[in-house]
């Protein structure tokens, strides 16, 4: 089906660019052949790996916590505080 073949292909470019966090899922994408495309998003993934060995660290986790989720989801805060409002107005 589309959306099936759709959602394996945006979670392999995912799982592929995020690798260095994300090591059990790439391992498994990698030795069952989902890799069929080039990727040249060196940075990106340099960036994953440098973001991966840093949750590793226990002290760093710790004080992190949950402001990892907080800092994915501030691009979309404008976006949230729209719809907040306008599910009050109704």
């Amino acid at each position: 089906m589309f959306y099936g073949v759709g959602g394996l292909k945006i979670f392999r470019d995912l799982i592929y660019e995020m690798q260095g966090m994300m090591k059990e899922d790439h391992r498994f994408y990698k030795e069952h052949g989902f890799y069929d495309f080039p990727q040249k998003k060196k940075g990106k993934i340099l960036g994953m790996y440098l973001v991966g060995q840093m949750m590793t660290n226990q002290k760093l986790s710790k004080k992190i916590g949950n402001k990892m989720t907080e800092g994915m989801l501030m691009p979309y805060q404008q976006i949230i505080k729209k719809a907040k409002k306008k599910m009050g107005n109704l």
